[in-house]
């Protein structure tokens, strides 16, 4: 697991809101050598917001459900963009 830092820039509001995001990659579980056969889960990648400040005050708990779920997909777009 790895702590992702994400700037998210709302249009409804004038500033950023910093996040900071827990991410873990996509896991492949264990499979039989000659068979194949899966011995172990597989698991998807997995992106979770864990602080969102506003000017250092933090806002996280003010969040409705649908801008949590916006900015972690936002965060999460934004780190499958190649970098420049």
């Amino acid at each position: 697991m790895s702590t992702y830092t994400f700037s998210y820039k709302p249009l409804h509001l004038a500033s950023h809101i910093e996040c900071e995001l827990e991410y873990e990659p996509a896991e492949r579980g264990a499979r039989e050598h000659e068979t194949g056969l899966q011995l172990e889960p597989d698991y998807d990648e997995s992106i979770e917001l864990h602080s969102a400040k506003v000017m250092g005050i933090e806002i996280c708990f003010l969040l409705s459900d649908d801008v949590v779920k916006e900015i972690e997909q936002a965060a999460l777009a934004s780190m499958k963009e190649p970098a420049l």
